[in-house]
């Protein structure tokens, strides 16, 4: 190594170690002033998992991409991202055998989520946003605890794995129209383009993900590739119009999704984004509450009134970790018109109880699956937008009249709002030396996060420069075992853990994205 590598490497290794200081006081959970940024990360990572697109700024300063800047986000992917994206960029991590959606293959120089003409290179703005908002439905988090120069650094990493970007001429950005008709007007155009086109072939009838071809796609490496199936999976990209139009627009490189800025107007692929946003399911995760909405007739389920109120400050917050919260116990949906017409109720009336949770306030009272409630403690429910936030106002212990429509009469139910399972999320001492957050996984959580069991605990916050964050564990991983002792609940979790030497490397058994992997953290980690 030549003296000037190394001292732009040690130049680089000083970058991070001071630009992180300020992701980790942010990350510090259990540490004083960082606790209200954690929590800020926390209520981001949610709202990630419930479907949201996160917000981005990309007009803030940027780090100038040179060596400096490139060998500092070779540093982080080396210890953040090769677990997946492999060491030399080309997808084939010790991670990735055991992803269902395979990891970017960088040494191709082929990206799907580019604002970008098809067949183009992304720019770096694209690159940036794929980093910071994650791809939903894959293993791709976002790196809330990097910084925004990290961040940037990575993707100018990111960029040396590929030739094609030293002789890119930098494609013309796909501009976004403004829409200049009503939602609704757009949804009954996108809805003829979408069936007169060839989106039905691939993506079917109603959006199913069987159509025709659904079987026999493959991407341009000759792998099986299934089309998105628009009523049950978040879209990667975001439920936002513009990524959804942006998608369209310019095509997925590497699979058999093209662009159809040649066949279409932009106002018909504006009307085809409103269309299928409309039959997505929906997710938001509001101050803490998980909800999910899926309208297929044969899977019915939908958002889960579980309102988590956060402490305002942090006294509060050691005194009493989770909040206060209030629970109803169903799932709802959205009452399409042809739900409407089954049901013989107003479009706009109420919200479709796809689902009650058992042992919940609900099912105690007697609300039942196809209910539509129509107003909770006085107060009309307007749709599912409005009942959540009702029900989140409401004291728990509270006993309210919940008035449903059931056979077409009107019903009024008493019901007693409780409180559901506590969390407890939780930083034992010998757990803050590894960077680690983690909660109880309730019956909520599981359903909302779609687990298979309440066995384990799910890790909420990993601090970036820490012995777990450089070990590769990620927010939303469950971990199962420690030591190879299986770990039932957070009681186990904490007693295992206060079983190893401070400066043990301990053994986890994670799971993560259907799969499990092992993973080795070394306590005596250093930054």
């Amino acid at each position: 190594m030549s003296k000037k590598y190394k001292f732009l490497f040690a130049l680089s290794l000083l970058i991070i170690f001071i630009s992180s200081l300020t992701a980790f006081v942010r990350g510090r959970d259990m540490m004083g002033d960082g606790m209200g940024e954690m929590m800020d990360d926390m209520t981001l990572m949610n709202r990630w998992l419930s479907g949201e697109t996160l917000p981005i700024d990309l007009k803030a300063p940027r780090p100038k991409e040179n060596e400096i800047s490139i060998n500092t986000g070779k540093i982080i992917y080396e210890t953040r991202c090769v677990f997946c994206h492999g060491l030399k960029g080309d997808g084939k991590g010790e991670n990735a055998s055991k992803l269902q959606t395979k990891p970017r293959d960088f040494t191709f120089g082929v990206y799907k989520f580019r604002s970008t003409p098809t067949g183009g290179l992304p720019t770096d703005d694209d690159i940036f946003k794929t980093i910071s908002r994650g791809l939903h439905g894959t293993a791709m988090l976002p790196w809330l605890g990097l910084t925004t120069d990290q961040k940037w650094s990575v993707a100018y990493y990111i960029k040396t794995f590929s030739d094609a970007f030293e002789d890119d001429e930098k494609s013309e950005i796909v501009k976004i129209p403004k829409a200049n008709k009503s939602s609704m007007d757009y949804i009954k155009q996108g809805k003829m383009i979408y069936q007169k086109s060839e989106c039905l072939v691939c993506h079917g009838f109603e959006g199913y993900g069987d159509g025709t071809n659904a079987d026999q796609l493959k991407d341009d490496w000759q792998q099986p590739i299934r089309p998105t199936n628009f009523r049950q999976q978040l879209l990667k990209r975001g439920l936002e119009i513009e990524d959804i139009y942006l998608t369209i627009a310019t095509g997925l490189n590497g699979t058999p999704m093209p662009s159809f800025s040649d066949s279409l107007t932009q106002d018909e692929i504006m009307a085809l984004a409103y269309y299928i946003q409309s039959i997505a399911p929906e997710r938001s995760a509001d101050m803490g509450m998980m909800m999910r909405q899926d309208v297929h007739p044969d899977e019915q389920a939908g958002m889960m009134i579980d309102h988590v109120m956060m402490p305002s400050n942090l006294e509060d917050l050691k005194t009493k970790e989770t909040g206060s919260r209030s629970r109803l116990g169903v799932l709802i949906q959205r009452i399409t018109p042809e739900l409407a017409k089954l049901f013989n109720i107003s479009e706009n009336e109420g919200a479709l109880v796809a689902d009650v949770l058992k042992g919940s306030p609900a099912e105690r009272g007697g609300i039942e699956r196809g209910d539509v409630i129509v107003e909770f403690d006085g107060q009309p429910a307007k749709g599912i937008e409005e009942l959540p936030k009702i029900v989140a106002r409401t004291e728990p212990g509270s006993e309210v009249d919940v008035v449903v429509i059931r056979d077409g009469k009107r019903k009024v139910i008493k019901t007693t709002i409780d409180q559901p399972e506590d969390t407890g999320v939780t930083a034992p001492n010998n757990i803050e030396k590894m960077g680690l957050r983690v909660q109880a996984i309730t019956s909520e959580l599981m359903q909302s996060l779609d687990l298979d069991s309440q066995n384990g605990v799910l890790v909420a916050n990993v601090i970036f420069d820490s012995p777990a964050g450089a070990a590769g564990i990620l927010r939303g991983d469950v971990i199962l075992e420690i030591n190879r002792e299986k770990i039932n609940n957070l009681n186990d979790f904490q007693e295992k853990m206060d079983k190893t030497d401070t400066k043990d490397t301990v053994l986890f058994l994670i799971k993560r994205s259907g799969s499990t992997i092992f993973i080795a953290v070394n306590k005596e980690f250093k930054k």
